[in-house]
C-alpha cells in the first residue's frame, strides 16, 4: 500500500474500511464532501496525522474522490 496503514487491526484501515463499506451500500456516493479533518480529529479524538493517513490512503486506493478543507489543526 505504502501509506503505512496496513496493519491488520490498525484503526487507521478500520477507518478506510468503513469508509468504503459506506460507498458500496451508498451512504456515500463518488463526490460527496467528507468530514474536515479537524471535525474528524474532534469526533473521533485521534491525532490528525492519523486522520490524514487514512485520506492518503483513499485516494491511494481510488475508492473515494476526496475533498477535504486541510485547515490547520491547533
Amino acid at each position: 500500500m505504502g501509506t503505512g496503514v496496513d496493519t491488520p487491526g490498525s484503526f487507521c484501515l478500520q477507518l478506510v474500511h468503513q469508509v468504503e463499506q459506506a460507498l458500496r451500500l451508498g451512504h456515500l456516493t463518488r463526490g460527496d464532501q467528507l468530514p474536515t479533518v479537524r471535525d474528524v480529529v474532534e469526533a473521533l479524538a485521534i491525532n490528525p496525522s492519523t486522520v490524514l493517513k487514512v485520506c492518503r490512503e483513499l485516494e491511494h486506493r481510488a475508492a473515494a474522490t476526496i475533498w477535504l478543507v486541510r485547515r490547520r489543526v491547533a
